[in-house]
């Protein structure tokens, strides 16, 4: 009974340590290969529709190692149109800066990318080019702004929460992808958490941390990116049904931004951009100077730029950190027709621009209120201006996370102005541990308060297979509402889902069926298997717990699976099956994951994994592969006596350390009344056990001959007896 005690206090101390043991994992290789067997994911739809009749459809995403680098795919067909919609990615993201040699680039990529905003002038775009960087994946400055893109499959949609406020939604894929277009960022650490809802009641969660500082770099640090793109055209040109092109779709961009750390207190940066139009011509060129420092304290920058024909630009910002809150102010001046899509969105000359955000937490509840404000202005060169503010925060309410908003838009061009004042309100609420409900709704205030548009959604598992969605809308301006509600049924490696959905009154209609499934290579047995959608949106890891009967970390003939281990990883446990396998989808790519065992579900309180948890790379296409052997534990007990002149006496008080034969602690015990001991839980090995070098040299004190321990592969009480001496009779002395 005392043991199991002492096991429960340990779990509970585990648990307490388990971030500072994540942060410390040790480092797990992933090895690049020529050529990997793809991760893929697959849904097969036939659908009817108002717009384009009856039809099959299928999208693919597919993920793999090609040429020693990371190949991502993403192709659309259907029946009536052939080929929709096709993207095609190559290249690579290494947290360590270890790419192309000289470079020390921490990522690269070809095919269907996206380059980076300059401080001034080009905004960040998508297209079929090329791009490199040696920027840190997981940092930035308060200053900028960032984009993030990523898979979407049809039929979901996305929420993007910023440090738990949400500040975006997404639910129409561009040629297959979400995109959250110039996000702000705080001083310190940013979580940024996406939150898919997939049409047959799925929920997924991304997360990505960014370490968010003042805008200056080490002194000698030097950081660039630089990309060519044709934007908005992809790599193959296959375009979806309906689709309108932008003007300056198939314009070629080149750009490119440096910085280099001067001092601790001075870093000075830089930026080059060339446009053609679609004749060839090169009618844009820019160029921008900055500078990032300090002034009391107050991290600021200023940046100056010259575009083609003589327009020229200066903007400056400063931050600040008062307690829980960040802020941050901008204004830039332009002149000559400057063109800054960065601010504006768009293709159109700007007069000034001006900026203000506040972000942090007011001192509320236990947790205190998080909230994000803006306000900003922009004048353009041909007298247009708009002006916006909007204020967000986000409440949980139990089990319910409330996240209302106001925001206000305001737009003068000559005589003409209009405005709009309106609040909306988002709710997400699991009501028991079968049914989850979502609803928003959005009041004009400006003049009298009046609905804008209300909609509401439920999905409430049946039973551990099946779900149901249904969901309703209503715009109250255009008077036009919407129905729908879906079906799915969940298989062991795949899902089957009947989806409908009907507008009126122009009565509008989708009726879907889809089959979604997953495809990869079983890391362990080396064949093909299904396996359930989602698979390939990012790396993968493969665990494999067996009884390490020998204790020598492999899974030798005899050595049997465990079935039921829960594998910990990314913040959920996935539990191992009939073969000892634990498959952990979505780990992100080019991000670090670690993963460990919850020993609370091993077996026997007895055992316990060969080494702790670990962490690698992940990246999409493919499956980080462990096998982690479970051993058996044993105790060491015993009594130290005393030899002296003439008697023999226990001894109390002694403080032990239990080496390995290279003289690593791996625990420590102190002798109680009668001179006993005891080692618990010691893994199998050879160890030594010691006098504590500063209590021995205190008492002059030592063992009079060596303690050598070797445990086996099977739990045991070993008992080892100890002779104390004082240092003066020890063989040599």
């Amino acid at each position: 009974q005392a043991r199991l005690e002492r096991e429960a206090e340990r779990q509970r101390l585990a648990s307490r340590q388990g971030a500072s043991q994540k942060e410390n994992a040790p480092l797990e290789p992933t090895p690049w290969a020529a050529y990997s067997m793809p991760v893929s994911d697959v849904e097969m739809r036939a659908v009817t529709d108002d717009t384009f009749g009856s039809r099959l459809e299928l999208e693919m995403r597919a993920a793999a190692d090609l040429a020693f680098v990371t190949a991502r795919g993403y192709l659309e067909a259907s029946s009536r149109d052939g080929l929709t919609g096709v993207r095609m990615e190559f290249g690579r993201r290494d947290p360590a800066a270890t790419l192309l040699g000289p470079l020390h680039a921490t990522q690269f990529a070809i095919g269907d990318i996206a380059t980076v905003s300059q401080a001034i002038g080009l905004r960040s775009v998508a297209g079929r080019g090329l791009f490199v960087s040696n920027a840190p994946l997981d940092e930035s400055s308060v200053f900028d702004r960032i984009d993030l893109r990523g898979p979407l499959p049809d039929g979901y949609e996305v929420e993007l929460y910023r440090n738990n406020v949400l500040i975006g939604a997404s639910q129409t894929a561009v040629n297959g992808q979400y995109e959250f277009l110039q996000i702000p960022l705080d001083f310190g650490a940013n979580v940024l958490r996406l939150v898919f809802y997939g049409p047959q009641g799925q929920t997924r969660e991304e997360v990505r941390r960014f370490n968010v500082g003042n805008g200056r770099l080490a002194a000698g640090d030097f950081v660039y990116d630089l990309g060519v793109v044709q934007k908005d055209r992809p790599l193959i040109a296959v375009r979806p049904p309906l689709y309108l092109a932008t003007p300056s779709e198939g314009q070629w961009r080149a750009s490119g931004n440096i910085a280099y750390g001067m001092s601790s207190r001075v870093t000075l940066a830089g930026g080059m951009a060339l446009a053609w139009n679609k004749l060839g011509e090169l009618p844009g060129i820019a160029g921008n100077i900055g500078i990032r420092s300090e002034i009391a304290g107050l991290p600021w920058r200023l940046d100056a730029a010259l575009q083609q024909g003589g327009a020229r630009a200066l903007r400056g910002a400063v931050a600040a950190r008062m307690g829980a809150i960040g802020v941050s102010i901008a204004h830039g001046e332009y002149r000559g027709g400057f063109i800054d899509e960065v601010q504006a969105f768009e293709d159109v000359p700007l007069r000034r621009a001006s900026s203000l955000d506040v972000n942090g937490a007011l001192p509320l509840g236990s947790t205190g209120l998080p909230f994000i404000a803006r306000l900003s202005r922009l004048a353009f060169a041909d007298g247009r201006s708009i002006e916006t503010a909007s204020l967000r925060t986000s409440l949980r309410l139990g089990t319910a996370l409330l996240s209302p908003a106001l925001e206000y838009n305001a737009s003068a061009a000559g005589l003409v102005t209009s405005s709009r004042l309106a609040a909306s309100f988002d709710l997400a609420l699991f009501a028991g541990s079968r049914t989850r409900i979502r609803a928003s709704t959005t009041v004009d205030l400006l003049g009298s308060p009046t609905l804008s548009q209300i909609s509401g959604q439920i999905d409430r598992t049946l039973s551990a297979r099946q779900t149901v969605r249904v969901f309703a809308s209503h715009s109250f301006p255009a008077r036009q509402s919407q129905i729908g509600g879906s079906f799915s049924h969940r298989f062991d490696n795949a899902s089957l889902a009947l989806d409908a959905s009907a507008s009126f009154p122009t009565h509008a209609h989708y009726i879907g069926l889809r089959l979604s499934t997953g495809f990869l290579q079983n890391p362990f047995s080396r064949r093909m298997q299904l396996a359930m959608p989602g698979v390939s949106s990012g790396g993968l890891l493969a665990v494999r717990t067996f009884r390490d009967e020998n204790a020598n970390g492999i899974q030798d003939a005899g050595d049997a699976p465990i079935a039921n281990v829960a594998v910990i990883a990314s913040g959920k446990a996935y539990e191992t099956d009939d073969d000892g396998i634990a498959l952990v989808p979505s780990l992100g790519d080019g991000q670090k994951a670690s993963y460990s065992i919850d020993e609370a579900t091993l077996p026997d309180i007895t055992l316990a994994p060969g080494r702790k948890g670990s962490a690698f790379v992940a990246r999409a296409g493919r499956i980080h592969s462990v096998g982690l052997g479970i051993v058996s534990l044993s105790d060491i007990e015993g009594q130290a006596v005393y030899s002296g002149a003439a008697t023999l006496k226990a001894v109390s008080g002694l403080q032990l350390v239990l080496t390995d034969l290279d003289g690593n602690a791996r625990g420590r015990a102190r002798s109680r009344a009668g001179g006993s001991f005891l080692f618990e839980r010691v893994p199998p090995g050879r160890y030594r056990i010691e006098i504590a070098a500063d209590q021995a040299e205190r008492l002059g004190i030592g063992l009079a001959t060596p303690v050598v321990i070797e445990l086996s592969g099977k739990a045991d009480i070993v008992r080892a007896n100890l002779l104390v001496k004082d240092t003066q009779s020890l063989p040599g002395q």
